[in-house]
């Protein structure tokens, strides 16, 4: 396509030549004559000049005709190659990037640890007496019954939103609880979270809590966004002395008879 602009004299047709962009591609035809030149040929030609000249037998015909037409691609061609790689970017951009759509929201209880079997506290505690020789009193009674059932009575608990792509899941919005049911102050309690991708750990974040009360639940927001195809929760480690208890998710086995005691 050609862009044709008609003018009146020489000085307008000067005019569209300085301004053009690309004035090797300009082609004028000089009305009453035969078809279109290059603007080197009308410079040789018929030498324009731009200042008022006045018109003699003598002018070049060129001065006598008052209309000529201009046409120049150039412009046009630059606007449609940037038309069209503006076209490209905005296509790959759409089809490249990933759509988010809103999926069901996480809760996440924590599962018993490995390390923490189930128990059968009145064997235990009759099988102690028995070896002893003598009975345990309420109170180691109850610290012993609370040590190995701690995982009842000491429950962490993850909240999420969640985005979808169809492939991947991103988890925002996060909150963490833990519900102290034990009846004791618990003085340290350090938190993991995992977020998972096809069975292999993405990132791995620790949270310390301090003083975990018994008489409300701990809460606590977290800002961070995960993405992953799951989450999980465990405590790492839990230390209370008011019952002489001491957890760690590495101890893989420790006193049978009463595993998590310990003073300090």
């Amino acid at each position: 396509m050609n862009a044709v602009r008609e003018v009146q004299s020489q000085q307008e047709l000067q005019t569209l030549i300085d301004v053009s962009e690309d004035p090797l591609s300009i082609q004028i035809w000089i009305f009453r004559t035969q078809g279109w030149i290059n603007l080197a040929t009308y410079r040789k030609n018929f030498n324009p000049i731009l200042k008022k000249t006045a018109i003699s037998p003598s002018t070049p015909r060129l001065a006598q005709d008052s209309k000529f037409k201009v046409r120049s691609s150039g412009w046009l061609k630059q606007f449609l190659v940037t038309s069209f790689l503006l076209v490209c970017v905005f296509l790959v951009y759409n089809f490249a990037r990933i759509k988010w759509v809103n999926a069901s929201p996480v809760s996440i209880i924590a599962a018993r640890p490995d390390n923490v079997p189930v128990i059968d506290i009145d064997s235990l505690i009759n099988e102690i007496e028995f070896n002893r020789g003598s009975n345990l009193d309420k109170t180691t009674r109850t610290n012993l019954r609370i040590r190995n059932s701690w995982p009842e009575r000491l429950v962490i608990q993850l909240t999420a939103k969640r985005d979808s792509n169809g492939n991947d899941s991103r988890f925002y919005d996060l909150k963490l609880s833990i519900d102290n049911s034990t009846g004791y102050m618990i003085d340290l309690a350090q938190v993991k979270l995992i977020s998972w991708k096809a069975g292999q750990p993405l990132s791995i974040d620790t949270m310390l809590f301090n003083n975990v009360n018994y008489a409300l639940a701990t809460h606590r927001k977290l800002d961070k966004t995960y993405k992953g195809d799951s989450l999980s929760l465990s405590f790492e480690k839990i230390r209370a002395k008011s019952f002489n208890f001491c957890y760690s998710a590495d101890v893989k086995q420790g006193n049978f008879s009463d595993r998590w005691f310990c003073k300090e």
